[in-house]
């Protein structure tokens, strides 16, 4: 072996020997970190926020019926997520993620005193995993009502629907301005 290859790997060797001995007077305390002492604190009771501490709510009304029949359609609007939007073309359930919705959305009617559509259901099935699951989709009927008549808009705020054939869709109702109020709360 040539001396200049013998200087090279006798460096690296020392080298590795150096970090090797600061890795291990680390973790053995010569700097202090292993005689740090921990000790068990009792709680005994624990401090609530006063509601005076508590960040101020949307003020959000009632549904109501006194929503203007003479409402234009384009004033009447729902929710994706923290969006209003008239004639959703989908609607999200799952905000963060996508991963739970109706998609490809017609509708056949839309007015102050409600919405009619059909769609496609989607839910990522999350098998094995939410990051490599498959999406089962299924034609669905929904329904929008709960007019909430505010800021000279009317917000139809109650989601209806149901699976056309199979049932992976369940069957179920959901407040769709729950997400937005919960955004515009903070």
């Amino acid at each position: 072996m040539s001396s200049e290859k013998s200087g090279k790997y006798r460096a690296i060797w020392i080298l590795l020997i150096l970090v090797a001995v600061i890795l291990v007077a680390l973790g053995a305390g010569v700097f202090g970190y292993a005689s740090l002492k921990h000790e068990s604190v009792a709680v005994t009771s624990i401090e609530t926020p006063s509601d005076s501490d508590a960040p101020p709510q949307f003020a959000w009304p009632s549904p109501t019926s006194a929503a203007d029949p003479a409402t234009p359609a384009n004033q009447v609007l729902t929710f994706n997520c923290e969006t209003q939007v008239s004639k959703p073309d989908a609607i999200l359930f799952a905000c963060a993620d996508g991963y739970e919705g109706i998609e490809k959305i017609s509708w056949s009617t839309w007015s102050v005193t409600g919405a009619i559509g059909t769609g496609t259901y989607f839910r990522n099935q999350c098998d094995p995993d939410c990051a490599s699951g498959k999406f089962a989709y299924q034609k669905v009927s929904l329904a929008l009502g709960g007019a909430i008549a505010t800021e000279g808009k009317v917000f139809l705020t109650l989601l209806d629907y149901g699976g056309v054939g199979a049932s992976l869709a369940p069957e179920s109702g959901t407040d769709i301005s729950e997400f937005y109020r919960a955004m515009k709360s903070q």
